[in-house]
């Protein structure tokens, strides 16, 4: 087998992830409401002035919350520099990064107790906020152009083949339901060929796909008889078409989407560096305001 043929095969497993809900992405909307949980505790006890930034347990989560920002620049060390190519794989770095970014700023907003205070902390705090919004946009074209979280690069030829692959082996039953093949070669064509679709392009995988469940089982019903499969052959062909389908549509979104994400996560990076650059300024003038007065 070539290696463009086991990538062609190995593809539609890592992109129907994309499609799924898969353990990753349950684990990351877990995360999300346990955040929103930890804020919301936060906002309603800050009136009562449990924390201090000024002493305490207060001004602890301050300094593990600044440090915790200062080792966001670990991953791109690791990433970058030569003399850091020995830390370790990058994605459990970029992991690492994630979760940093997301614990920092909860530990500064728990240090300023929710509240506002000078003007020097203000543009820290506010600078903080922006950074760790830049960071979930950041995420999110990330898993775009990427097979999942912390998957690797994807490249467009390997989408591509994942198409052709999946709808290779859904063309078995084409010759009893000319209309799913025409629907299949039609979804292909357009998912290489718009450019804005992709505003609602998970809502519209997911129409075709629960719209060509009835013409899919159908198909598979008139093989079953015509073939002469018994019921588990069938079933099996039946939930392995459904997968294949799924991959097909994944590629089809990813391959419409991919250039259009990769422009956005260049510029992305743009302002993302500059704002933490910002960020690490703004916290060191305030952490030096404040030792001194």
């Amino acid at each position: 087998m070539t290696n463009s043929s086991a990538q062609a095969q190995a593809a539609p497993s890592e992109i129907a992830r994309m499609i799924t809900l898969p353990s990753e992405k349950i684990a990351a909307l877990s995360g999300f409401l346990l955040i929103v949980t930890i804020v919301g505790l936060g906002f309603r006890i800050r009136e009562h002035s449990y924390l201090s930034p000024e002493s305490g347990i207060g001004y602890g989560l301050g300094i593990i919350g600044s440090s915790a920002m200062l080792l966001l620049l670990l991953y791109p060390a690791r990433k970058h520099a030569r003399w850091a190519r020995h830390w370790g794989r990058v994605k459990y770095w970029f992991r690492a990064h994630m979760i940093l970014g997301v614990a920092g700023p909860l530990l500064i907003l728990y240090h300023c107790n929710f509240q506002l205070g000078s003007t020097n902390s203000n543009i820290t705090l506010f600078s903080m906020l922006t950074v760790a919004s830049s960071g979930i946009f950041g995420r999110y074209f990330y898993t775009r152009i990427h097979y999942g979280l912390y998957g690797r690069h994807a490249l467009i030829s390997e989408l591509t083949s994942t198409q052709s692959y999946a709808e290779s082996r859904l063309s078995e039953v084409f010759v009893f339901a000319p209309q799913l093949q025409h629907r299949i070669e039609q979804i292909g064509h357009v998912g290489r060929g718009e450019k804005f679709s992709f505003l609602i392009g998970g809502i519209l995988m997911l129409w075709h796909y629960w719209s060509l469940q009835p013409a899919l089982t159908r198909a598979y019903r008139v093989a079953a008889e015509r073939k002469h499969w018994d019921p588990d052959t069938h079933q099996d062909h039946l939930c392995a078409a459904q997968t294949h389908l799924r991959s097909f549509l994944a590629a089809s979104r990813k391959a419409r989407e991919f250039g259009i994400y990769q422009r956005l996560f260049s510029l992305w990076h743009v302002f993302h560096v500059p704002l933490f650059v910002m960020l690490i300024l703004s916290a060191t003038v305030h952490v030096i305001a404040v030792h001194m007065y």
